[in-house]
């Protein structure tokens, strides 16, 4: 379990409001102290005999004390609580749907990709968008740019188009050892793989073309996401390609007639 705390500001009457951010918590105890100055060490439930008589310097709530429940609150059964229950709000254990799985057709490849984009000539530099597969890390090109025009076309470099990590993440979840506690790590991979990224190609390469050629050029980035780890496949991945031009707006301004 966890311990929170909260400091007011002075005495007298005050409202606590729980407010959750994932789906289902529990509430096993409240301790309000005003002798206590730091957080517990222990996540141990405090034991409310230890209260004197009448003393209102230390006051421990469990739902033994619950009048009244609104909204989403509720008792339950808690093995591990101070009193075999505890106060559950919100939220459903169940697994329930945001995005459906989709899939999509793309492009991988340990070499290099080209293709040509239109523009519009007035343009004042490009924007490029790439919808990839974020399966394979580290995705490292070299990114060059030629005139559409002509047969042999004269590459120039625009840059390095880089995309750290991938789906594949290091993870440790302090749940049982606490913040401060021994790591557990454990490898995750999420199955969301689609990502968009973006890579801006200057203006001295696109301005007063109408077509451009863009090579991709593969350029490994060989680092394992822990030491001692098997690099993973590397790959340049590519589903979709959109291209934004930029360019000045239209001067002047529309009129409007008096009411």
């Amino acid at each position: 379990m966890y311990t929170r705390s909260i400091t007011f500001d002075g005495p007298g009457r005050h409202r606590l409001r729980v407010q959750t951010r994932h789906s289902v918590h529990q509430i096993d105890q409240i301790r309000l102290s005003t002798t206590q100055t730091t957080r517990p060490k222990s996540a141990e439930p405090a034991r409310k005999e230890e209260q004197a008589p009448g003393s209102i310097n230390e006051i421990v709530l469990d739902v033994t004390g619950a009048s009244s429940l609104h909204g989403e609150f509720r008792i339950v059964n808690e093995r591990a609580a101070s009193v075999g229950k505890a106060l559950e709000v919100a939220g459903t254990t169940e697994a329930f749907e945001v995005y459906p799985a989709h899939t999509q057709v793309g492009r991988v490849t340990p070499g290099s990709s080209e293709f040509t984009l239109k523009l519009r000539r007035d343009n004042l530099g490009v924007l490029l968008r790439r919808t990839l597969d974020y399966k394979y890390p580290n995705q490292r090109g070299e990114v060059y740019i030629a005139d559409a025009e002509g047969d042999e076309p004269e590459w120039q470099s625009a840059g390095v188009w880089y995309l750290a990590g991938s789906n594949t993440f290091y993870h440790s979840y302090l749940r049982k050892s606490g913040e401060l506690g021994k790591s557990a790590p454990v490898m995750m991979s999420s199955n969301r793989r689609f990502r968009d990224d973006e890579f801006l190609i200057p203006r001295d390469l696109t301005e007063g073309r109408s077509a451009i050629r863009v090579r991709v050029k593969f350029t490994p980035v060989e680092i394992p996401l822990l030491p001692g780890r098997v690099v993973d496949e590397l790959a340049w991945s590519e589903i979709r390609y959109h291209a934004y031009c930029y360019v000045m707006p239209e001067a002047g301004l529309s009129a409007q007639s008096e009411p």
